[in-house]
């Protein structure tokens, strides 16, 4: 279960993670000039509202490149080789109950805490770091659904399907803000790209894998495996069956949510012959 040790780990992570940005950020904002404005950064300068927008948003998006791509590179290192990463039924093998009895991993739970300090300083970060959306709201749901999805796999014990769901939204986030990084640089040809692989990761990844793979098994398979020996009632799994399958459901919703505003970029390109403009989920945008 979530001890005291762990989540004190996880707050540290929140507290490194806006360190990391910081550093991060002084970084961008040189390489950022470069590449957007052509010309060396100048601390002490202070650029036009939309110059520093921009550079703002180059910054937040090439943190986040970074960090999701730190989060897949791990996510694959603990996951990949371990057998459930391919056959779900394996989610639940020895597990005759919820919460689950079996001995932890180590790393898995590692990584759960990292993960969960990422978001805490994401959530918070909302309200006074990022550049303001329209699904702001649906953002703060997400996240708020994301700590109590992590911090409710660790304590049913079911850390594996918390370790592929985030894997699949990391995977999508990656391309994304590759395709955000390339527009601040007006690098046309990496927008397009890396917005048709985000585009097709989203639909195979978070619209089929994730509510036919992943959910599919923690809705039927995981009733099956852990009937499979032996015969018991509904109360060895409830009240936890309920509330794990209501968080991953309510991720599924923001994803059919989010996936109106990329097919409105995608008719926009289309329309644009190829070119991406703008980031709809945005009030004010180039």
């Amino acid at each position: 279960r979530v001890g005291r040790m762990a989540f004190a780990r996880a707050l540290l992570w929140s507290f490194a993670f806006p360190l990391l940005r910081l550093a991060a950020q002084r970084a961008s904002f040189h390489i950022g000039s470069h590449a957007i404005f052509q010309r060396k950064y100048n601390p002490k300068q202070k650029l036009p509202d939309k110059e520093n927008l921009k550079l703002s948003k180059f910054a937040e998006s090439l943190w986040k490149l970074l960090a999701y791509l730190s989060f897949v590179s791990i996510e694959l290192a603990v996951g990949y080789g371990k057998p459930w990463f391919r056959n779900t039924r394996l989610f639940y093998k020895n597990c005759y109950q919820l919460p689950c009895l079996l001995p932890r991993d180590e790393n898995l739970s590692a990584v759960y805490q990292m993960q969960l300090g990422f978001y805490i300083q994401a959530a918070i970060s909302l309200f006074h770091w990022e550049a303001k959306r329209k699904d702001r709201f649906a953002m703060i749901v997400h996240h708020i659904a994301t700590i109590g999805l992590l911090v409710y796999s660790d304590y049913v014990n079911l850390c594996p399907i918390g370790l592929m769901v985030l894997l699949i939204h990391d995977i999508c986030d990656v391309f994304m803000e590759s395709a955000k990084v390339c527009r601040y640089c007006n690098y046309e040809f990496g927008t397009s790209f890396f917005f048709v692989l985000f585009f097709l990761s989203w639909i195979a990844l978070r619209l089929v894998i994730f509510p036919l793979r992943i959910i599919r098994s923690t809705i039927y398979e995981c009733l099956d495996v852990l009937w499979e020996d032996i015969r018991q009632t509904r109360e060895v799994v409830e009240p936890h069956y309920t509330i794990f399958n209501v968080m991953l459901l309510t991720l599924l919703v923001l994803h059919i949510y989010w996936s109106y505003f990329i097919a409105r970029i995608l008719v926009r390109q289309i329309q644009n012959r190829g070119k991406v403009e703008g980031d709809v989920r945005e009030d004010d945008d180039d």
